[in-house]
């Protein structure tokens, strides 16, 4: 087989996908996943900015593109600019993977202060809802899912 024809039998898949709630455990191992077995375009949002800094520099290689956006999923306007950066960089979104949430602090449910579950409910539901109206027409353009 000649040196071409290997290099075009070993191209990965393009994919053009947002992971929210990236720097955490089941979106790091997903993350792990894709990585391996795609080339094309991440990004990756979380609020914490070492630990995407450290997933963009262990996963970012010849074919696969990663972009953190450091941003609070709270802020609807955050989330619209940065899923519209990506949008129109990567011509349309393939996946979005809504995963980040939190858990209200344990302990009793009586003990937990109204905050938290305000927080818990905004970040777990509100954010899910941001972040499908942000990249829809992305997705719309992609037939992404």
């Amino acid at each position: 087989m000649s040196s071409l024809k290997r290099k075009m039998s070993m191209a990965k898949p393009q994919i053009h996908m947002i992971i929210t709630g990236a720097a955490g455990g089941i979106a790091a191992a997903t993350l792990s996943k894709i990585a391996a077995e795609y080339d094309g375009h991440l990004g990756l949002v979380d609020i914490n900015a070492k630990g995407l800094a450290d997933l963009a520099q262990r996963f970012s290689r010849s074919g696969l593109k990663i972009t953190p956006y450091c941003l609070d999923l709270r802020d609807h306007q955050a989330v619209a600019e940065a899923f519209d950066s990506f949008g129109k960089e990567t011509g349309g979104i393939d996946i979005l993977f809504a995963n980040a949430g939190i858990m209200t602090a344990p302990g009793p449910f009586e003990v937990t202060e109204l905050e938290a579950i305000k927080r818990s409910i905004d970040l777990n539901f509100g954010a899910v809802a941001r972040c499908t109206l942000a990249a829809w027409p992305y997705l719309k353009t992609a037939g992404g899912s």
